[in-house]
Protein backbone atom coordinates (compact mmCIF):
# COMPACT_ATOMS: atom_id res chain seq x y z
CA UNK A 1 0.00 0.00 0.00
CA UNK A 2 2.91 2.39 0.67
CA UNK A 3 3.62 4.61 -2.35
CA UNK A 4 5.78 7.34 -0.81
CA UNK A 5 8.43 7.50 1.90
CA UNK A 6 9.99 10.82 2.85
CA UNK A 7 12.49 10.49 5.69
CA UNK A 8 14.18 13.58 7.07
CA UNK A 9 17.31 12.04 8.56
CA UNK A 10 18.34 15.34 10.14
CA UNK A 11 15.79 14.58 12.84
CA UNK A 12 17.03 11.01 13.42
CA UNK A 13 20.04 9.48 15.08
CA UNK A 14 21.44 6.04 14.35
CA UNK A 15 18.73 4.39 12.29
CA UNK A 16 19.73 0.92 11.06
CA UNK A 17 17.59 -0.45 8.24
CA UNK A 18 17.27 -4.18 7.65
CA UNK A 19 18.21 -5.69 4.28
CA UNK A 20 14.53 -6.48 3.64
CA UNK A 21 13.28 -2.98 4.56
CA UNK A 22 11.65 -2.30 1.17
CA UNK A 23 11.05 -5.87 0.03
CA UNK A 24 7.25 -5.94 0.38
CA UNK A 25 6.67 -2.35 -0.73
CA UNK A 26 5.77 -3.26 -4.29
CA UNK A 27 3.86 0.00 -4.84
CA UNK A 28 6.63 2.32 -3.65
CA UNK A 29 7.12 5.04 -6.28
CA UNK A 30 8.90 7.78 -4.36
CA UNK A 31 11.73 7.24 -1.85
CA UNK A 32 13.42 10.27 -0.35
CA UNK A 33 16.03 10.11 2.43
CA UNK A 34 17.34 13.61 3.17
CA UNK A 35 20.27 14.46 5.45
CA UNK A 36 20.86 18.21 5.48
CA UNK A 37 23.05 18.18 8.58
CA UNK A 38 25.44 15.56 7.18
CA UNK A 39 25.02 13.27 10.14
CA UNK A 40 24.94 9.97 8.19
CA UNK A 41 22.32 8.66 10.58
CA UNK A 42 20.66 6.18 8.18
CA UNK A 43 22.69 2.98 7.93
CA UNK A 44 22.40 -0.34 6.13
CA UNK A 45 24.79 -2.45 8.23
CA UNK A 46 23.82 -5.70 6.52
CA UNK A 47 23.26 -4.31 3.03
CA UNK A 48 20.04 -3.90 1.09
CA UNK A 49 18.38 -6.84 -0.66
CA UNK A 50 16.06 -4.98 -2.97
CA UNK A 51 14.32 -1.83 -4.09
CA UNK A 52 10.85 -1.98 -5.66
CA UNK A 53 10.61 -2.14 -9.46
CA UNK A 54 7.82 0.47 -9.24
CA UNK A 55 10.29 3.11 -7.98
CA UNK A 56 10.19 6.24 -10.16
CA UNK A 57 12.09 8.70 -7.99
CA UNK A 58 14.96 7.86 -5.67
CA UNK A 59 16.73 10.56 -3.71
CA UNK A 60 19.03 9.34 -0.94
CA UNK A 61 21.57 11.72 0.57
CA UNK A 62 24.68 9.85 1.70
CA UNK A 63 23.51 6.45 0.44
CA UNK A 64 25.88 4.28 2.50
CA UNK A 65 26.53 1.33 0.16
CA UNK A 66 28.89 1.01 -2.81
CA UNK A 67 26.12 -0.21 -5.12
CA UNK A 68 22.38 -0.40 -5.48
CA UNK A 69 20.88 -3.85 -4.83
CA UNK A 70 21.90 -6.30 -7.58
CA UNK A 71 18.25 -7.19 -8.20
CA UNK A 72 17.19 -3.57 -8.68
CA UNK A 73 15.54 -3.02 -12.06
CA UNK A 74 15.56 0.70 -12.96
CA UNK A 75 13.01 0.37 -15.78
CA UNK A 76 10.48 2.74 -14.16
CA UNK A 77 13.08 5.10 -12.68
CA UNK A 78 12.79 8.72 -13.86
CA UNK A 79 15.22 10.41 -11.49
CA UNK A 80 18.05 9.17 -9.31
CA UNK A 81 19.83 11.49 -6.91
CA UNK A 82 22.50 10.09 -4.58
CA UNK A 83 24.21 13.15 -3.14
CA UNK A 84 27.44 12.47 -1.29
CA UNK A 85 26.89 8.73 -1.59
CA UNK A 86 29.40 5.89 -1.56
CA UNK A 87 28.08 4.39 -4.82
CA UNK A 88 30.70 3.03 -7.21
CA UNK A 89 28.36 0.94 -9.40
CA UNK A 90 24.70 1.57 -10.14
CA UNK A 91 23.53 -1.67 -11.79
CA UNK A 92 24.49 -4.44 -14.19
CA UNK A 93 23.55 -4.41 -17.86
CA UNK A 94 22.43 -1.65 -20.18
CA UNK A 95 19.79 0.93 -19.33
CA UNK A 96 17.69 1.74 -22.38
CA UNK A 97 15.66 4.60 -20.88
CA UNK A 98 17.28 7.96 -20.30
CA UNK A 99 16.94 9.08 -16.71
CA UNK A 100 18.28 12.00 -14.76
CA UNK A 101 21.14 10.94 -12.50
CA UNK A 102 22.74 13.32 -10.04
CA UNK A 103 25.85 12.76 -7.96
CA UNK A 104 27.41 15.41 -5.84
CA UNK A 105 30.81 14.74 -4.36
CA UNK A 106 30.83 17.68 -1.96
Amino acid sequence: MVETIFLDATECTDVNLRPKAFEKMINLRLLVVRDHKRINSIRLPHGLNSLPESLKYLLWDKYPLKSLPPTFCPEMLVELSLRESHVEKLWNGVLVRIIHIFFFLL
